[in-house]
């Protein structure tokens, strides 16, 4: 400010040199030259002054030795002014924003104020700003609180001052550092002083030393030195309304605010207002400062009691009147009074000035080097929680991930995402279009969605859903992180944008701290980034064959040619341009996606969503099989996961493969994943009906696809699987089908193992991932050799067709001399028997106990196990099972597991409970084997089944057959493995009624030991005494009696354990209940008693000895009721 005016102090300093007799010409001229001089510098100045005025002492300031007269003048009449008032000054048709802009302190709708680079600028606009008031104690970060000032004040804050301002007052707040109080009223007594010495030294010239400041060799005239007082102070007073008609068109409000709180301000950048587009910018004022709210004032001015234009016309008049009457008397005085009084201006003009000299600079925005980065995303509000809650980074933890044993529990996680949804409630509705919020408006619509489909297949049954998401956050002031799981309750009522607010706070704070830890992220290109598909408790390996199986079209990055690694604060996705430290994700599998940063972590919070609503569920329900035609486009499809994929890619998350990578692992962690290999239930039936219509082709590429997209768990009895398929499309009759099985022999057998890998000279098994060892594939493909040179033999024998034997010659051919471990049994006529003996076994002419030539199927059986042939063994029972006939039935299979369990086979044990889950042959065996007490075959029949509920249904089915065959050791040992000793079947029957049924003390005594409760009902609502009376068994009858039961308990019908002794006319039975006091005097549904069932017990007319029992017992005849 000083060096506007330096050109003025170097003529005051020059005055000094110029001679006495050319002081007056050179007053003169200076008076004329400073006039355009102090138009020119003096109208910002006052604007300014005028516009940063709050109070009547900073009018009164203004007053004294003024600057920019006309511009005092020119502004009252352009802020009070009529339109044909401001005519005058060219202003009529002025809009009342530019005024407002130029000389007001307030906002309002037509006037803003922003943060730019240089400091606070008032604009034409809306812009976005918020304005919070946070009360941060510094004892513990979890109580900071944030609020709206006008929440925070409370009763404090002004009556009729509108709570919900949405434009802030930043010159008055933070782009002005306004000096103490005591800085302004020294100013006043400085200006009042300095004015009052220009008057004194000016009546000093005039009274006291009149001979030494003569005016052109006189003494000065008598109406110079009043007229001069008076000027000065009528232009004082003037230009004192002049500003307190400003200041006061903006009403003032000084708002206290408690000691420990600050006001912030949060502006985003990139917004553009007008042709003008503003940085990003956080700010805030010291603790416990003074705060201003300036609003538009629309009342009259109360300075005098005239109406509003005749007190702006005086006020005008007033200060004009002023300066011209000083304006004469200055000229009327001596020179050095026109320069004193020019100097006293110029000296409370930097005084003014110096009472705001101190301005915002760049310093003040505390993003600092931050800036750039909240920039290009819009992190204005992470930013600010992160500055708030002192924290160094937050992140979304995978779902796959336990917590850590140095983590440790805290609520700071959670308060870090409650303020940071409190910042976005505050703000504006037109903050929508940051991309973290677009993200979370689609994270909003996916959840929606996915609790639309939950309530759908839970039939309404599911409304609510606890969700809970684990969040790690790493405190500034502790070096360990801290954990907690964040915790919000979804509901089908809610709308679908309900909880947006709360999926930008995650969101937005998780991709903030992503960002702050790989700097140079926003710089790299938005398609390059991969996501890390990972299953917990798989090997990449598995992982990658997995995801394979049900996304054909996965880009499946190989870390090998390109190394890959997550990005810093993140373990599910990364970027190829980016390499953060050593990482260990030895179980993910890189995939290449399409989606950018701030829709990636939106995925993760919408697996752990996903997550806590399958949840409810036991199965995922769904029809799964595999679809396409090729192994090009074959995957493993589900109605359900495909719409759960299907709902994600329509809500913008990200693409159907997306959609996948995101579901795929939380079913599986949930259990819910449907197992898919050749051997899976679902699959088996796919490839019967493939089968059925005979479509090999299908039947064969299908098979193949999953052979090679097994793991080494699974890719051996894929294989046999595969092989036994082979087999049977040798068999068939189709000479296509036929030609399609020796093609995919010739290629097992011929096929080579280098220890790492499989050649062959065609392609059908070419991609198997999971290469099974050396010596399990040699005998693989010896076997098949074997087998099926001895199957296309025996069809030349019982089927001499030429076009048969020339297909089987041919491919005796091709398979040629492969064997190169062919065995040297000790005994060749016997082997040669056996496999007489198996394939006899395998197409159906052997009788289950021998064959013509004395081999029995054990024989087969020893002679495979003993020579370790395991392959064409369980092709064998594959075939036994798959081709039932009179001569090999269900009771043969329950025989054989007899038989294997005798001689300790496991592994024919495991092959039979493996393939025996296909139709009723399971339950068939079971029951066999329960019937006849087989307890040692059923444990190791048992053994065989991983699944707990396949066996706990295993168990019960062979409990209640135990029951019915009255084989005590079985029920006991299952009670014992868990089996409820109050299970019910299908007819709601339990073992106790069974046993009941059958008169079977020892295992009613057994039941009743182990808990069996007696009054549970089947489904007739019979009870087990009432089935033991009805089938006749006396000592079962005494048994549940003494035990307690209900002896007047009713049952099916209304009848009671009488009735149905009566009805089997069992003597014994009803004295032994009438002894126990059985009420006669019961009715049944018909309303009949005992006694009425006895007297219309057969057509040949009453049962005497029935009827005489109960009459004697106190029955009486009641024949009516029936109808005659």
């Amino acid at each position: 400010m000083t060096a506007h005016y330096t050109p003025l102090y170097v003529l005051f300093i020059f005055f000094t040199c110029v001679s006495a007799e050319g002081w007056d010409d050179f007053a003169n001229n200076l008076a004329t030259d400073l006039a355009p001089l102090i138009t020119l510098f003096g109208e910002q100045i006052t604007r300014q002054c005028l516009s940063e005025s709050i109070s009547a002492l900073d009018d009164f300031i203004f007053s004294l030795a003024p600057l920019g007269v006309l511009t005092a003048i020119v502004s009252a009449i352009r802020v009070r002014g009529n339109s044909t008032l401001r005519a005058f000054i060219g202003r009529a048709q002025e809009d009342p924003g530019t005024a407002e802009r130029e000389l007001l302190s307030c906002v309002s709708d037509s006037t803003a104020e922003i943060f730019s680079n240089s400091g606070v600028a008032r604009i034409t606009g809306n812009p976005k700003i918020l304005e919070v008031l946070v009360n941060d104690n510094p004892e513990t970060n979890e109580n900071v609180s944030i609020q709206k000032v006008s929440e925070a004040v409370g009763k404090n804050w002004p009556p009729g001052l509108d709570d919900d301002i949405r434009l802030p007052n930043l010159s008055l707040n933070k782009g002005i550092r306004r000096r103490a109080p005591f800085w302004f009223y020294l100013s006043a007594a400085f200006g009042v002083g300095l004015q009052g010495g220009v008057v004194l030294f000016a009546g000093l010239t005039v009274f006291r030393w009149p001979n030494t400041f003569q005016k052109n060799g006189h003494a000065v005239d008598s109406y110079a030195f009043p007229m001069f007082v008076v000027g000065t102070f009528v232009l004082t007073l003037g230009m004192f309304f002049c500003a307190h008609i400003v200041e006061t068109s903006s009403k003032k409000h000084v708002i206290p605010l408690p000691d420990d709180s600050r006001v912030y301000w949060v502006q985003p950048g990139n917004q553009m207002v007008g042709d003008q587009v503003f940085p990003p910018f956080v700010g805030c004022t010291k603790k416990g400062a003074r705060f201003v709210r300036s609003v538009k004032h629309h009342s009259p001015t109360e300075i005098l009691n005239y109406e509003k234009e005749v007190s702006l016309l005086s006020i005008v008049m007033l200060a004009m009147v002023g300066f011209v009457l000083q304006f004469i008397g200055l000229r009327g005085l001596h020179s050095s009074i026109t320069l004193t009084q020019l100097g006293s201006t110029m000296v409370m003009t930097l005084v003014r000035t110096s009472l705001r000299a101190q301005r915002m600079h760049e310093g003040d925005n505390m993003l600092g080097n931050d800036e750039a980065l909240v920039l290009r995303g819009g992190h204005e509000l992470d930013w600010l929680t992160f500055s708030l809650m002192k924290i160094q980074s937050f992140r979304v933890l995978p779902a796959s991930l336990e917590m850590q044993s140095s983590e440790e529990w805290s609520q700071l996680a959670h308060e870090c995402v409650e303020k940071r949804r409190i910042l976005r409630t505050l703000t504006s509705s037109n903050w929508n279009e940051t991309p973290i919020r677009k993200v979370a408006i689609n994270l909003a619509q996916a959840t929606h969605d996915l609790m639309k489909l939950v309530n759908l297949w839970t039939d309404g049954r599911v409304s609510t859903i606890d969700i809970n998401i684990p969040i790690q956050a790493r405190s500034k002031t502790f070096y360990e992180a801290v954990h907690n799981d964040w915790k919000i309750t979804l509901s089908i009522s809610d709308k679908h944008n309900s909880h947006a607010k709360s999926w930008e706070a995650i969101l937005g704070l998780y991709v903030w701290s992503i960002k702050r830890a790989n700097h140079d992220i926003d710089g790299e290109p938005q398609d390059l980034f991969f996501k890390v598909f990972q299953i917990k408790d798989k090997d990449a390996h598995q992982t990658r064959l997995l995801l394979q199986k049900w996304s054909n079209n996965a880009q499946i990055i190989d870390p090998q040619h390109a190394p890959v690694n997550v990005l810093e604060d993140c373990q599910t996705f990364g970027h190829s341009k980016i390499q953060s430290g050593p990482q260990n994700n030895n179980h993910g599998v890189p995939v290449a996606v399409p989606s950018g940063l701030e829709t990636l972590a939106a995925q993760d919070i919408y697996t752990h969503i996903l997550f806590s609503v399958l949840a409810t569920f036991s199965n995922i329900g769904g029809k799964t099989c595999v679809s396409g035609n090729h192994k090009s486009n074959f995957r493993v499809h589900n109605d359900r996961v495909d719409t759960l994929a299907t709902a994600f890619q329509n809500s913008g998350l990200g693409d159907f493969g997306e959609g996948l990578l995101c579901i795929l692992p939380v079913l599986y962690a949930r259990k819910l994943l449907p197992e898919i290999s050749i051997n899976s239930l679902q699959v088996r039936q796919q490839l019967e009906i493939l089968v059925e219509e005979r479509n090999h082709y299908a039947l064969f590429t299908m098979s193949e696809w999953l052979c090679c997209l097994d793991d080494h768990e699974n890719v051996q009895r894929s294989l046999i699987k595969y092989g036994f398929l082979c087999l049977s499309g040798l068999m068939n009759r189709d000479f296509e089908i036929k030609e399609l099985a020796i093609d995919r022999i010739v290629a097992i057998v011929n096929s080579t193992h280098d220890g790492h890998a499989l050649t062959s000279g065609s392609t059908y098994l070419s991609h198997i991932a999971s290469i099974p060892s050396f010596e399990w594939w040699e005998n693989f493909r010896n076997e098949m050799h074997c087998l099926a040179t001895c199957i296309s033999q025996y069809q030349a024998k019982y089927n001499p067709e030429g076009r048969v034997m020339e297909f089987l010659a041919d491919m005796e051919r091709q398979l040629g001399a492969v064997s190169s471990t062919n065995r040297i049994y000790q005994n060749l006529a016997a082997a040669t028997e056996c496999q007489s003996a198996l394939l006899n076994l395998w197409f159906g002419s052997i009788d289950q106990v021998e064959s013509d030539d004395g081999f029995t199927y054990q024989q087969v059986l020893d002679w495979l196990i003993g020579h370790d042939y395991r392959n064409t063994l369980e092709w064998l029972v594959t075939r036994l099972i798959k081709h039932l006939s009179p001569s090999f039935s269900e009771d043969a299979i329950a025989e054989m597991i007899s038989y294997a369990t005798s001689k300790q086979y496991t592994e024919i044990i495991q092959m039979l409970a493996y393939h025996s889950e296909e139709g009723h042959l399971r339950y068939h065996v079971i029951s066999v084997l329960a019937s006849e007490g087989d307890l040692q075959s059923l444990e190791m029949l048992f053994s065989c089944w991983n699944d707990p509920d396949t066996l706990m249904a295993a168990r019960e089915l062979a409990f209640f057959r135990a029951a019915e065959n009255k084989q005590h050791g079985i029920i006991d040992v299952n009670i014992q493995k868990g089996v409820d000793v109050n299970v019910s079947d299908t007819n709601e029957e339990t073992a106790l009624m069974r046993a009941a049924a059958q008169g079977d003390i020892d295992g009613i005594n057994l039941l009743l030991a182990r808990g069996a409760a007696l009054e549970k009902r089947n489904i007739n609502q019979d009870t087990a005494l009432i089935l033991a009376a009805d089938a006749g068994h006396l000592p079962a009858v005494k048994i549940l009696t003494e035990e307690g039961a209900n002896i007047n308990a009713t049952g099916g019908g209304g009848r009671t354990a009488l009735m149905a002794a009566v009805r089997g006319q069992n003597i014994p039975i009803i004295e032994y209940l009438l002894s126990q006091n059985a009420d006669v005097h019961i009715q049944n549904h018909r309303q009949a008693t005992a006694l009425d069932a006895a007297i219309l017990l057969s057509w040949d007319g009453p049962w005497v000895e029935g009827c005489t029992l109960l009459e004697n017992a106190g029955a009486v005849r009641n024949t009516t009721r029936w109808g005659g």
